[in-house]
């Protein structure tokens, strides 16, 4: 009987260790998973200001495109000008 009695002891001994490993490990995959979702909000942030910013380049080269043809133009029309003007000022 004794053995029996010292045979259930070191069981439930062994069962309680193994609860609170169980416990641990949840707990540190709780946290895993919230540091993993954390991450994916994060690259999700970084990827949509990454867009934006391509957007605002895109627009900025298309802005100075525009620029430089507009200051073409008027550069025709300035030479055009001054042809008629002055036809030796070149």
């Amino acid at each position: 009987v004794v053995d029996a009695i010292e045979a259930a002891e070191a069981r439930i001994a062994a069962i309680d260790a193994a609860a609170t490993r169980a416990a641990g490990l949840r707990r540190d995959h709780g946290a895993a998973t919230r540091d993993r979702d954390a991450a994916a909000g994060t690259l999700a942030d970084l990827a949509a200001r990454r867009a934006e910013t391509g957007a605002a380049i895109a627009r900025g080269e298309q802005r100075r495109t525009d620029l430089e043809a507009r200051i073409a133009r008027l550069d025709e029309r300035l030479a055009a000008l001054l042809d008629a003007a002055h036809p030796d000022w070149r």
